[in-house]
């Protein structure tokens, strides 16, 4: 539908303006609807983001993931647009289907290597996949790009995302919390990244040029997670020792 808004008689910019209307208005009236069953107290809510912000391996994952939301709608959206004006929907169907074997699969690519590993070695290889859109030269190609992509972000960002936060709260009951810092970190990456590689792009689809933007972006993303990574296992080493 957002493909037929674009190219009709719309156009790009009032296409994206109805699209995003269309999210935002259930968006605006769930928080009315929606009813906890608990309500915490104030006092609560500000031990809980005074600790989560002083959680440096807490910190490094929330900025890591707002980092990957920067470029994350420059290849979905993007590569999604340049498919939709060369006729080719078949591929979009292929995307898709990646993603849901992302998502199928991430418990057990986790179970075996951790989930703080999985996230790391997806971000880092779905990061290096945004550089190679610069030397793309075939359909196929790009193909073979947004398959690995939407494999690797699916394991990432709508898979594990959830679980990496519980991993690194030591309190089950912060856990909410926490992971509505991380989403809240992420959509602001969102809020930028799209409409920034937008301009990048120009109307002349230079694809490289919100390449280097969002990979360069997402490469300090994939930083950011190896550096929670060795604070996780200097924390490991640390407490292996003092229980010696």
């Amino acid at each position: 539908m957002l493909n037929n808004l674009i190219n009709g008689g719309l156009g790009f910019a009032n296409g994206v303006r109805v699209s995003a209307g269309m999210i935002n208005g259930p968006h605006s009236i769930s928080p009315d609807a929606h009813k906890a069953s608990t309500v915490s107290r104030g006092h609560e809510l500000h031990r809980v983001l005074h600790n989560s912000w002083r959680d440096r391996p807490c910190v490094c994952a929330c900025l890591g993931m707002a980092a990957f939301e920067v470029r994350l709608f420059f290849m979905s959206f993007y590569l999604r647009l340049l498919f939709a004006r060369s006729k080719r929907g078949i591929y979009l169907t292929i995307f898709h289907t990646s993603s849901l074997m992302g998502r199928l699969t991430a418990g057990v690519v986790s179970a075996y290597v951790s989930i703080p590993n999985a996230v790391v070695g997806c971000s880092f290889i779905s990061s290096a996949v945004v550089f190679s859109i610069i030397g793309l030269r075939s359909v196929a190609g790009v193909a073979l790009m947004g398959i690995s992509y939407d494999y690797f972000l699916e394991v990432v960002l709508i898979a594990l995302i959830a679980p990496l936060i519980s991993y690194l709260t030591p309190e089950d009951l912060d856990i909410g919390v926490r992971i509505g810092i991380s989403f809240t970190m992420s959509g602001i990456g969102s809020l930028f990244g799209a409409p920034i590689c937008g301009v990048v792009l120009t109307s002349h689809y230079i694809w490289w040029r919100p390449a280097v933007l969002a990979g360069s972006i997402a490469t300090c993303g994939t930083i950011l997670l190896i550096s929670m990574q060795f604070i996780l296992k200097f924390r490991q080493k640390t407490a292996g020792m003092g229980a010696v």
